[in-house]
């Protein structure tokens, strides 16, 4: 073995051979995720930066092959206009994403010219920093560009910030590797550091293109609103963004109303107050109530009696007023107010299908997170960043699920359950957030409660967003943070209470926190609809939430329940153990049934580790043939597909093969939908609501293989 003292220490010459296969591995990351990005956006700039980085790992691939031979000419020429194609290819695509293409024909001039280049330095110029330093500065500074494009867009979210660093310090890391002595101990740290920086870049792209999803749907709810919606800068009271029932009622074009002053289509303002003083928002909140009129003047010069409201929102990290507007004439015409049941309609299916879409997304990043969380290659800090970015999903999960109540509230699915053990099931897993805040919780659970009524999903929501609100009320106190959580039975109900030590509410704010999107925290940490679910939660119950608080000494919210009829269901001695399922796949054959290849590809993974035998099917369609054609013991299948969804795909099995059809285990990013969650119960079968995390969805399946085996038993 060859041994090299760098620094003084003995370092193996295995350990750079393990550092380039780390290399290369977080390498294929990156380009499996560009190639899925692709696939799904149908972004060009994924497309050329995947073909960028596939180069990039031809380089490092043949780096392990052919350290035996590195002065080989024909090697050292291919090795480095790999490294140079694929700079160029980057390059390519970050004009893509900077809306500034260039044409291909230059592309493969400037590719021609890379490969003459190498040809030549490699032959006959044969002096390795002129082979390998211009082709590593290239390609390092295609990975600065990137990173100052995204470093510029700061503001827009985490994910922004992490990409914006990972290339950044990815391109200076290239730009610096030509330099680097060649000792064993350096090249090995290099490749450890590319490695480290490559996973980096996919973490910030994955938490990129969730925040890009949902600023696309925010743009189709912003102009499917008939409102017509303008957002203002405070200070110049200039129009930032407008929807298109702005540009219909003003009969301005989008390019018209952007930059243009609000004043100059609403005269009202010049009477009021100055632009550019700092009581424009009171001024603009003064004149735009709901059934005050005032006048919008439109392009040809013509006025209309609108009305409106204006709040204040935080867009892009920009401090502006949202005002509202809407046309009185057709009202006066009718004499009353326009029906809006059926817009909430279309906004409630509209919202539905956006969150079952983020659902999916969110589910590949929260498993992927828990793989990262535990890679052996991820030192402290890594892991810290890496559980930074699990809250962050886990509250963008907590704003999808608040925002598909609000769209569509669902009945209670209403079943016997000990409220005390729901309560501290909750609590308990909340523990170490509350010892990280610094939060001394206190349980107070009247031991002789009765059974409760309530749909158990739903009432767990409701506590979670008592108890987010409650630590956040906690949040820059000095003072002791006490959180009290007790149950009790009083007046023929069952009473939650939340109480804690935060800085209360205000009279005011007491008046309107039950009211959508009204938020008292700091703007961007909260979307106002915790306590409006919880409400409507609660009333769908027949109970109700009442809140008491003193502004500076703390609050207290109880959920208070009607107790109604509850079998209660007799306790039956253990019976003799059955076989049980193993705690492994093995001897299992499962079938993976979505249209999400990143979901598949997931699924397949864990359980093909786990030791399952496992078939995958993209889409209804494709899964039917496969269940016709083999045996499986569990078929995981996503409730909503555009082939074939799978409610057709479970009716169809239930009358040809009813065996098959009770093996399904049910996936969905919607459970909160009626539709969705009534079929769900009918079948019987479990189900997993997206996201979900590994552990419950093994042990999910596991639990199915148990009832089989206990069914077939029963049967003997």
């Amino acid at each position: 073995m060859n041994i090299d003292l760098s620094g003084g220490l003995l370092f193996p010459t295995e350990w750079t051979r393990a550092a380039l296969v780390l290399a290369l591995m977080s390498t294929w990351v990156v380009i499996a995720l560009f190639v899925y990005l692709n696939r799904h956006t149908r972004k060009p700039y994924f497309y050329l930066w995947t073909i960028g980085w596939i180069f990039y790992s031809v380089h490092l691939a043949s780096a392990i092959q052919l350290e035996e031979s590195p002065d080989l000419p024909f090697l050292m020429m291919a090795r480095r206009a790999c490294i140079g194609i694929a700079a160029l290819f980057m390059f390519w695509g970050t004009f893509q994403l900077t809306y500034i293409p260039r044409n291909l024909r230059e592309l493969k001039l400037a590719t021609a010219m890379i490969v003459v280049w190498s040809a030549v330095a490699a032959y006959w110029v044969r002096e390795r920093l002129w082979i390998t330093v211009p082709v590593f500065f290239l390609l390092g500074s295609a990975g600065l560009y990137t990173g100052l494009i995204y470093w510029r867009r700061q503001q827009r979210s985490h994910g922004t910030k992490i990409l914006g660093t990972g290339f950044l310090l990815w391109g200076l890391s290239l730009i610096a590797f030509p330099f680097l002595d060649l000792s064993t101990a350096t090249m090995a740290i290099g490749y450890v550091v590319s490695a480290v920086l490559s996973v980096m870049i996919a973490i910030g792209m994955v938490v990129e293109e969730q925040v890009t999803t949902a600023e696309e749907a925010f743009r189709v709810m912003f102009d499917a609103n008939k409102d017509a919606v303008f957002l203002v800068n405070l200070w110049s009271l200039r129009i930032v963004d407008a929807n298109r029932a702005a540009s219909k009622i003003t009969k301005r074009s989008l390019v018209e109303l952007v930059g243009c002053r609000f004043p100059e289509i609403c005269p009202s303002l010049w009477k009021d107050g100055s632009p550019g003083t700092p009581n424009n928002e009171k001024t603009l909140n003064a004149i735009c109530k709901s059934f005050m009129e005032l006048p919008i003047l439109q392009a040809g010069g013509e006025k209309i009696l609108c009305e409106g409201d204006a709040a204040p929102v935080v867009w892009q990290q920009q401090h502006l007023l949202q005002v509202s507007l809407r046309d009185t004439s057709e009202r006066k015409k009718v004499g009353q107010g326009p029906p809006r049941v059926e817009e909430l309609s279309a906004l409630g299916l509209l919202v539905s299908s956006v969150a079952n879409r983020l659902n999916n997304h969110l589910g590949v990043v929260t498993a992927y997170v828990q793989f990262l969380s535990s890679h052996p290659s991820a030192d402290e800090k890594t892991r810290q960043r890496i559980e930074r970015i699990g809250k962050e999903t886990s509250q963008a999960v907590s704003t999808v699920r608040d925002l598909l109540a609000f769209a569509q509230p669902s009945p209670p699915q209403r079943e016997g359950c000990d409220l005390n053990q729901l309560v501290s099931r909750v609590l308990n897993a909340r523990i170490a957030d509350f010892r990280m805040a610094e939060i001394q919780l206190e349980m107070k659970l009247e031991s002789a409660l009765p059974r409760a009524q309530v749909d158990t999903s739903q009432i767990e929501q409701v506590l979670e967003n008592l108890l987010n609100n409650a630590v956040e009320a906690m949040m820059g106190r000095t003072e002791k943070r006490l959180l009290t959580v007790s149950t009790c039975d009083y007046e023929h109900a069952i009473h939650i209470l939340v109480s804690d030590s935060g800085k209360g509410i205000t009279p005011k704010d007491k008046e309107e926190i039950f009211g959508p999107f009204f938020s008292t925290k700091l703007q961007g940490k909260g979307a106002g609809l915790g306590l409006t679910v919880s409400n409507i939660i609660v009333r769908a119950h027949g109970g109700r939430i009442l809140v008491e608080s003193t502004h500076g000494k703390g609050s207290t919210f109880t959920v208070e329940l009607p107790l109604l009829p509850c079998k209660l269901e007799p306790k039956t001695p253990p019976t003799p153990a059955v076989q049980a399922a193993p705690s492994t796949g093995a001897g299992r054959r499962l079938l993976l049934v979505d249209d999400e290849p990143g979901m598949i590809e997931l699924l397949n993974e864990v359980f093909t580790s786990e030791g399952y035998t496992v078939d995958s099917a993209l889409g209804g369609t494709d899964g039917m043939k496969f269940v016709f054609s083999t045996t499986y013991d569990i078929v995981m299948l996503d409730l909503n597909m555009p082939d074939m969804d799978g409610k057709t795909f479970y009716e169809t099995l239930r009358t040809a093969k009813p065996d098959v059809a009770r093996r399904i285990v049910f996936m969905s990013g919607d459970t909160v939908n009626p539709n969705a969650r009534s079929f769900l119960l009918s079948t019987g079968n479990p189900w997993l609501t997206k996201p979900f995390a590994i552990a419950t969805a093994l042990q999910v399946v596991e639990n199915a293989l148990r009832q089989q085996t206990e069914s077939a038993t029963a049967l003997l």
